[in-house]
């Protein structure tokens, strides 16, 4: 009786492990490195440069910018892929066919930034728009079945036809992908969904819409107050597996080594 009681703990430790990694999953994305890609407006794919992309309702978004107008109807500006380093006097990424890379590592529902960059704003008021982050590490965000959110606050833009305001925060306002309320009222994206293996590495891989309602801040003269909406359409790319930590290993080991031990007495 005392060997069967043994292996009865011993699954019972196993599925108490199985109840701790379902309540870690309770994530939306999973722990791991990741690229987060901003696809690039849909009528931009010839990269022909039109000066507007197509703007969905809530639910339905595509990368885009509005400014000067809340909610975004109709149409906006979009983003695009084209490297300005020779406009603003830093590093974006062109040809690799998206608007943007952001690199992040998700841990138990935090995220952390190790990159930053979008590469271009196209034909808005203000001429093109270029995003940058000089520290990616003051950038970060939390991931929940129920909201994915990014507090982006700390990133920098830089406008063509202003180059003095090149390095001024941009907006003020977190991404989301469930409701935020603002200036605007609630804005919704799309929460983060499982795509399966979308870069063959075989680890799943992610898909989302974040969206960003609010104004620009004082610090842009005389755009301060004026109302913005940013959508990224996004996908969000596995970089390299998360390694399952030591002491899983070891207790795998044990409860092996119980099960058999169990199994000779018997």
């Amino acid at each position: 009786m005392e060997k069967k009681t043994g292996v009865v703990l011993g699954v019972a430790g196993l599925l108490a492990l199985s109840g701790a990694m379902t309540t870690a999953s309770a994530v939306a994305i999973a722990d791991g490195s990741y690229t987060l890609v901003i696809n690039i407006s849909p009528d931009l794919s010839d990269l022909g440069y039109p000066t507007v992309a197509d703007v969905g309702t809530d639910g339905a978004w595509n990368t885009s910018l509005t400014v000067g107008l809340l909610p975004a109807t109709g149409t906006s500006n979009g983003m695009f892929d084209e490297a300005l380093s020779d406009v603003f006097g830093h590093t974006t990424i062109a040809g690799n066919g998206n608007a943007g890379e952001i690199g992040i590592v998700v841990s138990g529902g935090n995220i952390s930034v190790t990159s930053f960059q979008v590469d271009s704003i196209g034909n808005t008021c203000c001429g093109t728009i270029a995003q940058y982050a000089y520290d990616a590490s003051i950038l970060s965000g939390t991931t929940t079945f129920g909201e994915t959110s990014l507090d982006f606050s700390g990133r920098q833009a830089a406008m063509s036809v202003f180059p003095v305001f090149t390095d001024k925060q941009w907006g003020f306002n977190t991404f989301t992908t469930g409701s935020s309320t603002n200036i605007a009222g609630t804005v919704n994206g799309t929460p983060v969904a499982n795509a399966g293996d979308l870069d063959g590495d075989g680890i799943d891989d992610y898909t989302a819409t974040f969206v960003s309602a609010g104004a620009f801040t004082p610090e842009w003269g005389d755009f301060n107050g004026t109302p913005i909406i940013e959508v990224w359409n996004t996908q969000i790319l596995s970089a390299s597996p998360v390694p399952v930590p030591a002491a899983v290993w070891l207790f795998g080991s044990g409860l092996v080594g119980l099960l058999g031990l169990a199994r000779y007495k018997n």
